[in-house]
């Protein structure tokens, strides 16, 4: 009996386990590895990036905070303030552009880019308009900070380049995408 306890807690370890990232993302040698992105502008460099997303229930009255439906005191509070601190990035808007299923890249100023490689495939990101962050800071993390796409799936930002400007951002795109110059 404790055998096959083992073997099932066994299996089940491994069937949770986070693949390893694929090698065509070690850029060690092409572009710098940054740990964070700090206070990330476009446009002219004064307009934020970020779209701040306003609470659903504009109620300010002290009973929103406790609400009968919430998992416990305070859950109503969490959740107001992850919304307040909700970063919401369009690609309509070239504030980030899809690469493949496991990297993309944010537009963090005039030709200023990072690329940013999830932990693990996001199958839905090829689709997404949108992605989010929450960023209470306006600091994004590699190790600590999460993707959130628009199917409230989350992912989190194994690792963060930095690009130096649109040639190089095209070069890296096709290089992961493995296409050649002259395509």
């Amino acid at each position: 009996m404790i055998k096959v306890s083992v073997l099932i807690l066994i299996v089940s370890a491994c069937a949770t386990a986070i693949p390893p990232i694929p090698e065509k993302y070690a850029l060690d040698k092409q572009l710098e590895q940054v740990k964070e992105i700090q206070n990330f502008r476009m446009g002219q460099g004064r307009q934020p990036t970020f779209i701040i997303i306003k609470p659903s229930r504009p109620d300010d009255s002290p009973d929103m905070f406790n609400q009968s439906d919430s998992e416990g005191p305070g859950e109503d509070l969490r959740d107001m303030m992850n919304q307040l601190n909700t970063v919401t990035l369009s690609e309509s808007s070239h504030q980030w552009i899809k690469v493949d299923q496991q990297s993309l890249i944010l537009r963090t100023g005039p030709n200023e880019y990072h690329l940013l490689v999830l932990q693990m495939p996001a199958p839905n990101l090829i689709f997404s308009e949108d992605i989010s962050f929450i960023s209470p800071t306006n600091v994004i993390r590699a190790g600590l900070d999460l993707v959130h796409l628009e199917n409230n799936m989350r992912y989190v930002i194994d690792r963060i380049y930095k690009i130096n400007g649109h040639e190089q951002m095209y070069a890296i795109k096709n290089q992961l995408l493995g296409k050649n110059k002259e395509e």
